[in-house]
């Protein structure tokens, strides 16, 4: 995924596409004190990293759906 390795850029990029107001939080998820009671519970304690790019691959017939919404994008029209 060459060019979206930038945490900061990427995830403001998406806040604004949802029309939601930046905040510095969305940087630092692990700082978050709620409780998490799904699978994700154990990741959601570390900072964000980049172990995990390319793990959607797994879900991809799953998310075909979002896919083809979020490429309608200019930006986004190479994501897979």
């Amino acid at each position: 995924m060459k060019g979206f390795g930038d945490p900061y850029k990427e995830i403001k990029s998406l806040m604004s596409w949802l029309g939601w107001k930046w905040d510095e939080k969305y940087l630092s998820p692990h700082l978050n004190p709620r409780s998490v009671s799904t699978a994700s519970a154990i990741q959601v304690c570390y900072p964000i990293n980049s172990k995990l790019i390319g793990g959607w691959k797994n879900y991809k017939k799953m998310l075909q759906p979002a896919i083809e919404i979020i490429t309608q994008i200019e930006r986004y029209k190479n994501l897979i």
